[in-house]
This record gives structure tokens, C-alpha cells and sequence, in this order.
């Protein structure tokens, strides 16, 4: 079985991709392709989030993953090809550990492992987009409020430099797996333009061309003036939940007027372009790595 993984990552339009591959899932698995995405892999019947987390000695966890892992052998019963989509699969993109070790979601691998042993994955292209770091975390930081609630940007950020982030260390763990056959990158910021090529890799010709990407932002960030909003409320009201903090990106959206959040001066953004455009180069040089560029 030919098998596509695509692992994000986090705020690089995943989410817009898997939109674009939603209607085409049926008229794919009557093809020979299971087309896995995560309107189904969080649901309970295929819930790969259980396949990726380390191993429990609760025998009822070590019977539901049974159960999952039997459907997913049924998801893919006749099937030639697996294209899955998943972008926490790797870990979640605020996660503190990624910013404590200076390293892009430090558990990916071994997440990734579990999942290849259990579904007997042996020959793997895996899927990521990059982002500039600077960019990333801003984007990762926004999620961690809308999920936990308001923290200061500077308390999210620790002591981590993000100019000392590489994706191509990410790169060089994934490529080190055995499964591995392949591993296709592309920058997040190159993504309108490659839509077209990345779904062609992915998915082959005859289903790419299917394809019709939905317009604008489908998980936009905050604006400035939402962050503004927050800082406020804090002061005033106590901390803001997870709740105010969708209610501030609702009543503040980003717009031609209102820019996105930013925290860091010119200079910096500067230094993080030079590092992530150094450390592209690096992993097109990388054995197993196709780079899709313009």
C-alpha cells in the first residue's frame, strides 16, 4: 500500500488543505483510496490520538486501542493507496516543551512510530509545511489563548529564541525513521501558489484536479486590537478565559484596518527571515527531502 502522511504542521493551512480534500473522500475510497481526515480521526471510531500517545497499562485503554486499530485495518481493506491528514499528530503547537528544548514538537517521532507499528505502515512519504519560526509561534500563541485562556506573550515565550529553532532538525528525525521513504516539505508562506503541486504529490493527478480550495482564512489569528482588548480586560477583570479570548477575535477580526498581533520589532522578524531562509537551503540538501518551491 502506497501511504501519504500529512503532519501539518500547526498554522501552516492544514486546515485549508483538508477543507479542499473533504468532498472528494467518498469518490476516493470507491477508487482505492482511504482518504483519512480529521473530521473522522477525532471522532471515538478512528481516534488516532490514542494511537499516537504513549502506551497505557489500563487495560481498558489497551482495549480500545485494539478496537481502533481493527477499524482502521477496515478503513483501509481494499485499498491501494492511504492518504492521512492529521496535524496533531505530531503534538500541538503551544506546547511548552517545544519552546523549553529549543526544538520543533520534540515528540513527533516517537508519536509517529506508534502510529506506523500499529496500522503496519512500513513505507511512508511524509507531508510537512514550514513557517517562518517568528510567524509560527505568533500563530501558535493565538491557539494556546483560545484554548487555555489569556497569558502574556512574554510569559508564553520563556527564555526560547527562536532564531535557534530549525525545522530542518525536525526534518533530519523524521528522515531518520525506518518507515520513511520520503518526506516532501514546503513553505507555509508559498502555499497559495503550490496548492496545486502539493495536492498532485499527494494525492495523484487523477483526484488533485478534483480539488477546489475554499477562500480567505479558515482559522484566522488575533489582531492587535484583540490582544489590545485582552490586556485590558486582564487588568480590569481578572484573566481572560478561553471563551473572551474567541470573543475578542470575534469582536476585533483582522482586516485591511486591523492588523494581526505582532509582538517583535522589525530587526528581529529580520534575523528570523535570514535564519529560516538559511535552514530551508539546508533541508533541500537533505537526502529523502523534496523541497516544493516556487
Amino acid at each position: 500500500m502506497k501511504v501519504s502522511v500529512h503532519i501539518g504542521a500547526h498554522k501552516t493551512a492544514s486546515t485549508h488543505l483538508q477543507h479542499a480534500m473533504q468532498p472528494i473522500v467518498q469518490a476516493a475510497r470507491e477508487n482505492g483510496t482511504a482518504l483519512l481526515l480529521p473530521k473522522e480521526l477525532r471522532g471515538d471510531r478512528l481516534a488516532i490520538s490514542k494511537l499516537v500517545n504513549a502506551p497505557s497499562n489500563n487495560l481498558a485503554e489497551q482495549a480500545a486501542v485494539s478496537s481502533i486499530v481493527e477499524e482502521f485495518h477496515g478503513a483501509l481493506h481494499g485499498c491501494s493507496r492511504a492518504v492521512v491528514s492529521e496535524e496533531n499528530l505530531i503534538g500541538i503547537s503551544h506546547h511548552p516543551e517545544m519552546r523549553r528544548q529549543g526544538r520543533f514538537y520534540p515528540r513527533a517521532t516517537g508519536r509517529l512510530d506508534r502510529l506506523f507499528k500499529f496500522l503496519n505502515f512500513e513505507k511512508v512519504t511524509i507531508y510537512l509545511a514550514v513557517r517562518d519560526p517568528a510567524f509560527f509561534f505568533v500563530s501558535a500563541y493565538s491557539q494556546r489563548l483560545m484554548a487555555q485562556g489569556y497569558v502574556d506573550f512574554e510569559t508564553f515565550l520563556g527564555d526560547a529564541d527562536l532564531r535557534q529553532l530549525m525545522w530542518s532538525e525536525l526534518v533530519g528525525r523524521l528522515i531518520r525513521m525506518p518507515q520513511v521513504e520520503r518526506c516532501v516539505i514546503w513553505r507555509f508562506e508559498d502555499y497559495p501558489l503550490q496548492f496545486a503541486a502539493i495536492a498532485e504529490d499527494m494525492l495523484g493527478r487523477d483526484w488533485s484536479d478534483q480539488l477546489k480550495p475554499s477562500q480567505g482564512l479558515v482559522h484566522a489569528g488575533l489582531s492587535e486590537a484583540a490582544y489590545q482588548q485582552l490586556v485590558i480586560w486582564d487588568a480590569t477583570e481578572g484573566t481572560p478565559d478561553s471563551k473572551a479570548v474567541r470573543d475578542a477575535r470575534k469582536r476585533f477580526p483582522k482586516s485591511t484596518g486591523n492588523g494581526a498581533f505582532m509582538p517583535f520589532d522589525p530587526d528581529f522578524l529580520t534575523e528570523s527571515a535570514d535564519a529560516y531562509a538559511h535552514d530551508l537551503g539546508y533541508i533541500a540538501s537533505m537526502n529523502k527531502v523534496d523541497l516544493i518551491s516556487v
